[in-house]
């Protein structure tokens, strides 16, 4: 192995900080971050100290630890990067002691793992490290391919001489590792001689065993070339050059057998591969017949016009070097990248009409009336479509040329019907799988999409509707997969026309599935609404009192597209008059459906924890056909999931809507009164929840209630009246109170004295082990809200903006599609109150 590399521009100590780092409390300092790196990078010469004392022949590996192997790893999870030189040695040393030297420095089998895994790491670091355009790097690194060959070989294989003593698993693990980090490889190489393309030296090495088709020496030879198959940009159009000139070999080659999936799929990755990198060629134009009947013959559609032809077995000793991808995915890679802009060539279309005639053959596998097995199957090829189609385009659309997104409308129309049957399918795999087709499809062309996917959407929430109960239940489930494309980004016929036209009927439509009877909807429900107040502030801009400033779009908002504008695949476009007065009406239904949300929160949690409360037969019964619960019937899930819905609803609600929010919060604990442990652990995480949208205001008025119950002066408790059940319960009131301190309002401060005569009376004076337990977890939280450290940042918007969203002279309809990036939140941390004495 040869490596040039030249010497990195950025000093070790001037190392760029990770976004991330920003996100931590304050004590964690530049400083801080910088000597964690340094002692890293101190542990890991160390490493690359110890396996360069193993490449000497009667070294012993002893001195190897998994330390070594975890440093590296940890270094990267914290986000930090090495130094160009450092990290070039360790792939050149891993490399040598690994396939160079056939791996006999290790004789531990798990060691040997172990360094395959840290050299994987560490050659997708340096691929994305060049991808990244570092100027510091001017060559690759070099990796000779004929030792990867001998490496798969030696643990695939079990060539001879190799004799390693470890149980089955461990060398079946270690042959798939090898084989995942051999993957990463293949981009680093290079021909022996650079007078000869890479492709022609790999075709001499293996193209008479790949030709003999009456061995079975045949398959193994073309598995190993397409799995070490690749194409060098060094040397571009001499490889491009080699590859036409091959190309009637490998057909021919092909055509010597047929009906084994396996060879048309090793086939079908070589030319996947030759296509993504000479994308819209047209070197296979003679072949494309043949090419689209083998991709037919991969899907394997049933027929009714008799049994199927019989298929030619693979070898399952060659299924190993497979790879990590299928052969549908290399399949389905491959006509994606034969598309091509169509001009006056009729051959320019050839590729998306056999796609779609393909595609035809499939649709009626995907009609909710169909029950054959073959959906799943094809649902997964459909599905690996969509994601090349995807991938192309962004990659494409990153460098201003080749396929538009115009080019493949009829395509996407086409999965489009596809989707819209299959969601609604029988078969949980292929509903699943259509719903993320659905999400792709919004990604690649949202203004073709949005309109009809809400339009059918809509469809099936109306209540009028046959099967309704079917249908709904199926399109939230759907929408919580895609909402998150529809809601990212501005444009006035895709997110604009979301938030204008649809985004009113579909809460309005949706909020009947938050219904204790029914959990499978209400699952579906509370995580579309997640996924929406997400995203979604819940503010009334109409309401405010500078109405008229408040339709305007300011400067703050207009940065945040900017910077969405350079890092999103969608289109990121100005919004007209209308759509944005359509965005601003919406305001006063925000608060009515707020409300409508809590209520019905409300109704259900006082339906299930009530029904927890129940004797235990009764528990007992509703246990069996409830598979969300845990199996003593204690806790049900359902409603901790409705909890945490309403954690992220109040901290998403102008201080306007808050305060009447909290006015329904508190009458409905103070009317509440659940005997059971879980009904007690509903309250207090319900009160702690509510607290996030305002601290201080919550606590103001949360905590008359508990002195009042406990009749609390500041000298004295009087309890004597209350039952046992009655004191945990309103323990439980006090502990989501104390758990959440304001970053700048100290104000559980103020009920110091209250809180000591509480606390010490029940610690002290009260013999109920309930009773004691209650308040222990009260002092506890008290603690661990005081002290502890944790964020204060909960809603779709960093501080500087939500200010602005939820100001007079400001709206917030304008932050509607923003995303925000790490670079851009501004995170506060509460940090504990220093020198605080509450004993």
């Amino acid at each position: 192995m040869a490596a040039t590399c030249a010497e990195s521009s950025v000093k070790e100590g001037d190392a760029p900080v990770h976004p991330y780092y920003s996100l931590l409390p304050s004590y964690v300092t530049p400083e801080s971050v910088q000597e964690e790196r340094e002692d890293f990078l101190r542990r890991i010469q160390e490493t690359l100290t110890c396996l360069q004392t193993l490449s000497d022949e009667n070294a012993l590996d002893s001195v190897l630890q998994n330390r070594h192997f975890r440093d590296v790893d940890t270094f990267y999870k914290l986000k930090h990067e090495l130094p160009v030189e450092l990290h070039a040695q360790l792939i050149r040393v891993l490399v040598g002691l690994l396939w160079t030297r056939d791996g006999r420095a290790f004789t531990d089998v798990d060691m040997e793992i172990r360094a395959v895994k840290t050299l994987q790491l560490l050659l997708r670091k340096w691929k994305k490290r060049h991808r990244g355009g570092d100027g510091a790097i001017i060559e690759d690194l070099v990796i000779e391919w004929r030792s990867v060959r001998r490496a798969i070989e030696r643990v695939c294989f079990r060539a001879p001489g190799c004799i390693q003593q470890a149980s089955q698993s461990y060398l079946a693990k270690l042959a798939t590792t090898t084989v995942k980090c051999a993957e990463e490889a293949r981009g680093f190489f290079r021909p022996s001689d650079p007078a000869v393309p890479l492709v022609l030296e790999m075709w001499t090495e293996f193209g008479a065993a790949v030709k003999n088709v009456k061995s079975t020496e045949c398959f193994r030879a073309l598995a190993l070339f397409s799995f070490l198959f690749s194409l060098s940009k060094s040397d571009d159009m001499k490889t491009k050059t080699a590859v036409v000139d091959l190309l009637p070999q490998w057909f021919s080659t092909w055509s010597l057998i047929s009906r084994c999936n396996e060879w048309d799929g090793h086939w079908m990755k070589i030319l996947s591969r030759s296509t993504k990198r000479y994308p819209s060629t047209s070197m296979l134009d003679d072949y494309f017949p043949f090419i689209f009947a083998k991709v037919n013959d991969l899907l394997e559609l049933p027929s009714d016009l008799g049994s199927p032809f019989k298929k030619q077995l693979w070898p399952s000793a060659y299924t190993s070097i497979n790879g990590s991808k299928r052969f549908g995915q290399h399949a389905m890679r491959l006509c994606v990248y034969l598309m091509r802009e169509e001009e006056d060539d009729s051959r320019d279309g050839d590729p998306m009409r056999y796609l779609l005639e393909i595609l035809g053959m499939m649709k009626s596998f995907f009609h909710p009336s169909n029950v054959a097995n073959a959906g799943n199957s094809l649902a997964t090829y459909v599905y690996y479509l969509s994601n090349a189609l995807g991938r192309r385009l962004g990659h494409e659309k990153a460098a201003s040329k080749g396929l538009q997104p115009a080019s493949v409308g009829k395509l996407v129309d086409v999965l489009m019907e596809i989707c819209l049957l299959g969601i609604y399918s029988k078969n949980k795999g292929v509903s699943t799988k259509c719903m993320y087709v659905m999400k792709n499809l919004l990604c690649i062309d949202p203004v073709r999409c949005v309109a009809p996917v809400m339009q059918e959407i809509l469809k099936a929430l109306d209540p009028m509707a046959m099967s309704h109960s079917h249908l709904a239940v199926t399109a939230i489930s759907s929408m919580s997969v895609f909402l998150y494309h529809l809601m990212c980004g501005r444009h006035p016929q895709s997110t604009g026309l979301f938030f204008a036209n649809y985004l009113e009927p579909m809460l309005k439509l949706t909020l009947p599935g938050i219904d204790a009877n029914d959990e499978k909807k209400t699952q579906s429900t509370v995580q579309l609404y997640f996924h929406l107040l997400s995203w979604l502030p819940l503010v009334n801009d109409p309401a405010k009192g500078n109405f008229q400033a408040t339709k305007q779009r300011g400067q703050l908002s207009n940065q945040l597209f900017a910077g969405m504008a350079s890092s999103m695949f969608a289109e990121i476009a100005a919004t007209n008059g209308q759509i944005d007065e359509g965005m601003w009406e919406a305001g006063p239904f925000l608060e009515e459906w707020a409300f409508a949300v809590l209520d019905r929160c409300f109704q259900f949690i006082q339906s299930r924890s009530g029904a927890r409360s129940a004797s235990p037969a009764t528990n007992t019964d509703r246990n069996r056909g409830n598979k969300s619960s845990k199996r003593d019937g204690s806790e049900d899930a359902i409603v901790l999931q409705v909890l945490n819905l309403l954690a992220i609803l109040y901290a998403q609600m102008s201080p306007e809507i808050y305060t009447q929010c909290l006015r329904k919060t508190v009458s409905f604990v103070s009317s509440a009164f659940y005997t059971s442990s879980f009904g007690g652990k509903v309250i207090s995480t319900l009160i702690f929840n509510c607290m996030q949208g305002n601290p201080s205001e919550a606590i103001e008025q949360f905590m008359p209630i508990i002195l009042d119950k406990f009749r609390v002066t500041k000298a004295a408790i009087h309890v004597s009246n209350l039952m046992v059940n009655e004191k945990v319960w309103y323990l439980c009131i006090l502990d989501g109170l104390v758990r959440f301190s304001p970053p700048d309002d100290p104000i559980l401060l103020r009920y110091q004295l209250e809180l000591k005569l509480i606390l010490a009376h029940f610690l002290n004076g009260d013999d109920e082990k309930e009773v004691y337990e209650a308040a222990g977890a009260v002092l506890q939280n008290l603690l661990s809200g005081l002290f502890g450290v944790y964020t204060h940042d909960f809603r779709s918007l960093p501080g500087i903006e939500w200010a602005d969203a939820i100001s007079n002279n400001s709206g917030a309809f304008q932050y509607l599609g923003v995303g925000i990036s790490w670079n851009r939140l501004s995170t506060k941390s509460h940090k504990g109150f220093v020198g605080l004495q509450m004993c």
